[in-house]
């Protein structure tokens, strides 16, 4: 137990973060007063025991953890904001429009201009009404005027709708992202269904944020001509990633760079090295004082131009309590100090924990802490060179160890090359930020920011040519990794193993990253045989008819001839994707012009896509409709006799509603994909 004494923030945040998963997942079964009561008994348990000399005992501490944990789940239950009595989705009625407080800059898209609003009045059959939502605007752009500005209030004549869940297994569920920060509708306008009220910002420091942010990505504009070296100049020193296009985001994904296209520790650690070396010719007690209180301000100011993502936070935070820290001359531990920055940002929003930026910068910097010493005093060359080189090639292994799990799950690749990759683009990251900055702070003078933006580009050029030639080289990603969210925490717990082994602790911790390899193996040995399961998929696609048949790792497909090389990308399904370099159509029996059926695994697959109507009796276990093939479902169900009929997304949608209306009338099992989501029959 001693070894745990100096780690105390390190107990209290883990069953804080216990309790906050456990508040998203099940809060919605708890009212706010079991909780309440709940987390003070506790409380009070605890200090009743530390008050008769029994706070050391097991039993005080299982009341501590207890309680913890029980103001965690309170916590996140107090944030939640669709717990309001007012929230829009609680709301009834007919909705016809909304007052809402634009709360973001504009994100350009393709097509529309994107907003983050707040809601604060809705339209219900005529009346207005108080209600509250976050909300995300889009307003057509060849529609608009000019675009709205932090804190304008806009009504808006059209009903914002609940942002829908994803209707393909494995795809993206936006709705979910959306809601864990708090954003439950959508809406999709034109601006002359925009009326302009006022200009009513709720937070004026935010607003000079936006400002300044703006200011400085019109500075890059003017000063960097190139387009990519102006969206990859404008990822780096301000967060901005609305101007980077697809090709650049995959080379940088597939070389594990993608850090450094969103504003991380990273560049907030080289902003406080740049302030470190700024005042290192002063004598260290003199400027301890004015070191701190620069620190604070230029990295919060960072912060809030930036954007404050999660990673910025964590770092912004953590480098506040390590200013602190130096400032009284503490000794700094940093495991304390990473896990009260995510005690501090997780009780200001607890739904931070869901954010893949969050997860991936503490579990990066916690890797970097426990791993790269061990690893950097393998070998400790002589010459300086060669010394910093191998400080960064430990700093990459061990922060690419620590988010393996992580990037499996998410992302579903690993990058064979990341070390390459980080040789260049660490240094290089280094000198764009640098000379960003620097382009900044001379905008007044024209020449030297035109020649600082010059040399800029052509480094960011240069550097994008080095991403670019790794990411071209064989084997330099291996993509269509899926594991399931039990396998990624098996795997995390393995890792976290083998990182308190390696720092020296019991090597019982060895043996507990064996035994939990052995699980992980157990586990991906019966996801082998589950993917082995024959499955019958029609999956949701507009204007397409896309059906998988899979088995034995081996995927059989039906549909249009331009589904094949959609079905993949829109519907995210993870076997699909594993097996699309062996996809074959499935050659079906052509009953007239406008049908097939087809036999597979002992099943009888009907498919309808054609006006000619059957004209003979048949039966079948799944019937597909397609193309408005069937207008009368009565009279077409008893010359076509099924399990299941399916109406895929081909149909039109007026069409696809009438007839499952039809079908409950009759009793028959319609599954439209458009509206329940892709069918899954598995066999």
């Amino acid at each position: 137990m001693y070894r745990w004494i100096p780690y105390a923030f390190v107990r209290i945040t883990f069953f804080f973060c216990s309790g906050t998963f456990l508040g998203i997942g099940y809060g919605s079964h708890f009212s706010l007063t079991v909780l309440l009561i709940s987390s003070v008994m506790l409380s009070g348990g605890f200090v009743l025991c530390v008050l008769c000399r029994r706070g050391k005992s097991v039993f005080a501490g299982a009341l501590a953890a207890f309680a913890i944990t029980a103001t965690g789940m309170l916590n996140t239950c107090l944030s939640d904001e669709s717990r309001r009595t007012d929230h829009l989705i609680r709301q009834e009625g007919n909705m016809e429009g909304v007052r809402a407080v634009v709360e973001s800059a504009v994100m350009v898209r393709p097509r529309t201009w994107k907003y983050e609003v707040v809601i604060d009045q809705a339209m219900f059959d005529g009346h207005w009404q108080n209600a509250y939502s976050r909300a995300l605007l889009y307003v057509r752009k060849d529609s608009i005027t000019r675009a709205f500005v932090y804190g304008d209030v806009l009504m808006i004549r059209d009903a914002p709708k609940i942002i829908p869940a994803p209707l393909n297994p494995w795809q993206f569920d936006l709705q979910k992202f959306q809601r864990y920060r708090q954003v439950y509708f959508q809406v999709m306008t034109s601006s002359d269904r925009i009326s302009f009220i006022g200009n009513r910002p709720s937070h004026a420091l935010i607003g000079l944020a936006i400002t300044a942010r703006l200011w400085a990505e019109d500075v890059l504009e003017r000063h960097i001509k190139g387009v990519r070296a102006r969206a990859i100049a404008s990822a780096f020193v301000l967060g901005i990633t609305d101007g980077l296009d697809n090709e650049l985001i995959t080379a940088y994904a597939a070389t594990g760079s993608m850090h450094v296209l969103s504003v991380s520790g990273l560049h907030v650690g080289i902003v406080y090295w740049l302030l470190l070396l700024f005042f290192k010719p002063f004598p260290p007690r003199s400027v301890r004082w004015p070191l701190f209180v620069v620190s604070l301000l230029v990295l919060w100011v960072y912060a809030f131009v930036t954007g404050i993502s999660a990673s910025v936070l964590r770092a912004v935070v953590m480098f506040t309590f390590a200013s602190i820290a130096r400032a009284w001359n503490y000794r700094i531990n940093m495991y304390n100090i990473l896990s009260a920055t995510a005690f501090v940002l997780l009780v200001y929003d607890p739904f931070m924990i869901m954010s893949v930026g969050f997860q991936l910068s503490f579990v990066a910097v916690l890797g970097i802490v426990a791993l790269q010493p061990v690893l950097y005093r393998l070998w400790e060359p002589k010459r300086w060179i060669m010394d910093e080189g191998w400080k960064l090639v430990a700093v990459s292994i061990a922060a690419q160890v620590a988010t393996v799990p992580l990037c499996l799950l998410y992302f579903h690749q690993f990058p064979n090359y990341f070390l390459l990759a980080n040789l260049f683009m660490g240094p290089g990251s280094f000198m764009v930020l640098i000379m960003g900055i620097f382009v900044l702070m001379t905008a007044a003078v024209d020449p030297i920011a035109n020649v600082t933006g010059w040399l800029l580009e052509k480094l960011i050029d240069f550097l994008n040519f080095l991403i670019v030639l790794v990411e071209r080289m064989p084997y330099s990603v291996v993509d269509n990794i899926f594991i399931t969210p039990a396998q990624c925490a098996v795997l995390a717990a393995g890792v976290g193993a083998v990182m308190i082994c390696s720092n020296g602790y019991s090597p019982r911790w060895a043996a507990a990253a064996l035994v939990l390899t052995i699980v992980l193996s157990m586990l991906s040995w019966w996801n082998a045989i589950e993917m082995r399961r024959p499955v019958i998929t029609v999956y949701a696609i507009t204007g397409a008819t896309a059906i998988d048949l899979m088995a034995d790792y081996v995927t059989e497909f039906i549909g249009t001839p331009a589904a094949p090389s959609s079905y993949v990308q829109q519907s995210g399904n993870r076997i699909a994707r594993q097996c699309a370099d062996r996809v074959t159509p499935l050659k079906g029996i052509s009953l007239h012009s406008g049908a097939e059926i087809f036999i597979w695994r002992g099943q009888r697959i009907l498919w309808i896509y054609g006006d000619e109507p059957p004209t003979r009796q048949l039966t079948a276990d799944l019937v597909v409709i397609s193309n408005n093939s069937v207008r009368d479902l009565s009279a077409f169900s008893h010359l076509i006799v099924a399990k299941c009929y399916v109406i895929d997304g081909s149909n039109r949608p007026a069409l696809s509603a009438q007839l499952a209306t039809e079908a409950d009338f009759l009793k028959l099992r319609v599954h439209p994909v458009m509206r329940d989501g892709a069918f899954e029959w598995r066999l």
